[in-house]
């Protein structure tokens, strides 16, 4: 699903949007891909939220 999707139905201004979106990535509950520029989101499945576990407290987020 797109971001703007998403983000558009949110309270509040850019960065309290943003700042919820990290710590979803943040606490393995959401995957993010970007696409030609746009960003999409959807939630995590068994597998990337194995992969998060194991990355521990280091997890890539790029956003």
């Amino acid at each position: 699903m797109p971001w703007s999707r998403v983000r558009d139905t949110l309270p509040g201004g850019f960065w309290p949007r943003l700042s919820a979106l990290v710590a979803l990535v943040e606490r393995g509950e959401v995957e993010t891909v970007k696409v030609r520029g746009r960003n999409y989101i959807t939630s995590a499945d068994s597998f990337s939220r194995a992969a998060h576990a194991a990355a521990g407290s280091n997890p890539l987020v790029l956003v």
